[in-house]
């Protein structure tokens, strides 16, 4: 269960920095779009970081179960993974908008900024 949290965990984060990579080889031109970059990908730190303490903290121990931590239950663990999840959707906002500005100071017209900005606008699905 932890291994598979601090996985899920890992893969959200990396698809970010993905997400993060490309934006700053398209628009890296730009000075505010490189420090919104750089403050997105440490806002997603923490995503990594929760799966790491969810490994280290809640694997079982030798002889132990995980139906042991379910008897007891332990809201630490699923308060983390509410933050992760509040924070990564937090993150997929940010990551929505940071073109938008760039996309709307273009010199082109208002239709092919249209489509610009629809293509950009159909990864928030």
């Amino acid at each position: 269960m932890a291994t598979l949290v601090f996985t899920v965990c890992l893969a959200i984060f990396l698809g970010k920095c993905c997400i993060l990579a490309l934006y700053y080889r398209i628009f890296g031109c730009s000075r505010s779009v490189r420090y919104e970059v750089y403050g997105t990908f440490v806002l997603s730190l923490p995503i990594v970081a929760v799966g790491i303490v969810v490994v280290v903290m809640w694997t079982p121990q030798p002889g132990e179960s995980w139906g042991f931590m379910k008897e007891h239950g332990d809201p630490w663990f699923e308060w983390l993974v509410l933050g992760s999840a509040i924070l990564s959707l937090l993150i997929d906002c940010l990551l929505v908008f940071i073109p938008i500005p760039v996309i709307l100071r273009m010199r082109l017209s208002r239709r092919k900024k249209g489509g610009v900005l629809a293509l950009f606008l159909t990864g928030s699905m």
